[in-house]
């Protein structure tokens, strides 16, 4: 069955204050990447299609709470929980956008920029 997705201009309440969704930033196999605005500044937003396992979820958190391990790496900055476009419990995660010089992880693995 599909998932449906967020729309733009949609406001999610998630449990840290509502999310507005601005744009679809990307999807894959886990979820789907979206623009949001949040608290008045704009962030990426991984919203998973399926709720994670629980231990997923805690190896999640404390990664969120440790923080990133250097500043050369885009790191979930706050993890949320809301009902995904379905009604369903789910979790997401804000982190700040990719900036213009950073290179996604497999293309460094493989070489290619």
């Amino acid at each position: 069955m599909a998932h449906k997705k967020f729309e733009k201009n949609q406001t999610i309440a998630t449990n840290d204050g509502d999310v507005q969704i601005l744009d679809v930033l990307g999807e894959g196999g886990q979820g789907c990447v979206y623009l949001v605005s949040y608290q008045g500044s704009q962030y990426a937003l991984k919203a998973y299609i399926d709720r994670p396992s629980k231990e997923f979820e805690l190896n999640l958190k404390e990664n969120v709470e440790k923080g990133s391990p250097c500043s050369s790496f885009l790191w979930p900055k706050k993890m949320l929980t809301f009902k995904d476009a379905d009604g369903n419990e789910a979790i997401g995660y804000l982190m700040d956008l990719r900036k213009s010089n950073f290179v996604s992880f497999i293309s460094y693995l493989t070489a290619k920029s």
